[in-house]
């Protein structure tokens, strides 16, 4: 191709978008590429070619991105960030609440487009109404899914196209998450509740000391869902491991990986994502065949038993649902019940309304039915909605009110806290107020979810709310909460949650 054909001068193009970085590390490999003399031996040479041709592959999709809108279609505006700056800041926990504060100030960017190399473009949509549209006609962009759970495998139903291996596993598990499942795994959640929450909680309250909750609920939820979905019965060691790879590997993507190469590296190289992986599928093959060579199998309709039974996964692809089940199965409800319980010590005055309108309830179990704590887990996903969804539209889209459309095939980043904390929906939208819905709009209703919709929605709902609905009545009909002076942080790796928090906990007197 002749470029002084081509109908765009590239030179105003970089200077528009900020290329600088691209240019620099341009100019970097292909320097060291064309001169030998530059590097101290042949493996320098290799991924300086690497490198140039990576950043070539990236020029190219950026140039393909940013001309889409000569082909007759017009995209939304760009976020005030530049490629340097929107790679420093995506990679820090503060990204989520970021995307919030560019809301705020900027109204007109509720939806827009990133500065980001990839074919049709990458956009943050914030407005409520387009997020359900593309959530009902898209699928999930494997290319951001497999790199986020660091796993190599192609084949499970939560990276997957919409295909027919996708619609197998989909339908095939979904028995495991039935009501008729859920109700002994409920069960069972206030059984170890009894037998090992309470006797924690109650030994660190006898010394004055304070819980990690976010710990301990990870830890708990854990070990309870191993038991319930996998049938088997965890070791000590066995927790401890995997949260010591996730957090060296949650270090390397957040810390380690903010400058250019770093963000190349750690989406192309395998190396930077192999002791997570290693270890989770290691852990993955050993539950797995604890199942197999059970002799005293459930007869219940088991997660790992429709897994093992369906002759039409084979064994590798049996243990990356394994492995995807895993983080997914215990993740989720972890921080969501952490967050809950943070918003709780931090709002005595609803703790003590909830634990009121609970003594009402005989039966944990059906704790559920109660209104006022359904406001309260709706408002704190409200607050601090733990999932960041995002996809890849089957279709163009058009956006409403406007002449622009987000391309079929491109990439968009929908945060949920741009949509629950809008203010023009909800009144103080950065406060707790569980009784805002008693009241509530239908645009209230269609802003909070949580749990995303539309044929990707969260598979496991109703088995993540069963255990919300059982762990947070007992753990506040029975303990008084409060925060230590240590308040924690926030982290966004892979969901929102309160982390580090220092809950101090007192017996409720009968």
């Amino acid at each position: 191709m002749n470029l002084q054909t081509l109908p765009f001068n590239l030179t105003s193009i970089s200077a528009e978008l900020d290329l600088s970085p691209v240019n620099d590390t341009i100019k970097i490999a292909g320097l060291a590429a064309m001169n030998p003399a530059t590097t101290s031996d042949g493996h320098e040479n290799i991924v300086a070619i690497v490198i140039f041709l990576a950043t070539v592959a990236g020029t190219i999709a950026w140039v393909r991105s940013y001309f889409y809108m000569g082909m007759g279609k017009k995209c939304l505006p760009y976020a005030p960030m530049s490629f340097r700056e929107l790679i420093k800041w995506s990679l820090t926990p503060q990204a989520v609440f970021g995307a919030l504060d560019i809301v705020r100030n900027n109204e007109r960017l509720i939806n827009c487009r990133l500065r980001i190399p990839v074919p049709k473009g990458f956009y943050i949509i914030g407005d409520y109404k387009l997020q359900r549209e593309i959530f009902m006609n898209s699928d999930k962009p494997t290319e951001i899914y497999q790199q986020l759970w660091f796993s190599k495998s192609k084949g499970d139903a939560f990276f997957s196209p919409m295909g027919s291996h996708w619609k197998l596993v989909r339908k095939g598990v979904a028995h495991a998450f039935s009501a008729k499942e859920i109700k002994p795994m409920s069960a069972r959640c206030l059984e170890r509740l009894e037998t090992i929450l309470k006797t924690k909680f109650e030994k660190v309250a006898a010394v004055g000391g304070t819980i990690d909750i976010r710990n301990e609920t990870f830890h708990f939820i854990f070990d309870l869902f191993m038991d319930v979905a996998f049938e088997y019965t965890t070791k000590d060691e066995d927790f401890g491991c995997l949260m010591k790879a996730y957090s060296s590997v949650k270090e390397s993507f957040f810390y380690k990986q903010k400058e250019l190469f770093g963000f190349i590296s750690h989406f192309y190289f395998p190396w930077s994502r192999t002791r997570f992986e290693d270890y989770h599928r290691a852990f993955a093959e050993q539950v797995y065949n604890s199942y197999v060579n059970n002799p005293n199998k459930s007869d219940r309709t088991t997660l790992i038993r429709i897994i093992h039974e369906n002759d039409e996964l084979t064994y590798h692809q049996k243990i990356d649902e394994l492995m995807m089940f895993t983080n997914a199965g215990f993740e989720t409800t972890g921080n969501a019940a952490t967050n809950i319980l943070v918003l709780l010590a931090k709002h005595p005055d609803v703790a003590n309304k909830l634990r009121s309108e609970l003594s009402e309830t005989s039966d944990l179990l059906e704790a559920k039915s109660n209104t006022y704590l359904q406001w309260v887990i709706k408002e704190a996903m409200r607050m601090m909605p733990i999932a960041q969804s995002a996809r890849k539209p089957n279709r163009d889209i058009a956006v409403k009110g406007t002449d622009c459309i987000i391309p079929k095939g491109s990439i968009c980043a929908m945060p949920q806290i741009v949509c629950s904390r809008n203010h023009k929906i909800f009144e103080n939208p950065d406060s707790f107020i569980p009784e805002r819905w008693e009241n509530a709009s239908k645009e209230m209703m269609e802003s909070a979810m949580p749990f995303a919709v539309g044929k990707r929605s969260c598979l496991g709902r109703a088995l993540a709310l069963a255990e919300i609905e059982t762990i947070v009545p007992f753990i506040i009909q029975n303990f008084h909460l409060s925060v230590a002076s240590d308040e924690g942080a926030f982290d966004t790796f892979p969901f929102l949650s309160y982390d580090k928090v220092q809950l101090r906990c007192t017996p409720v007197s009968n």
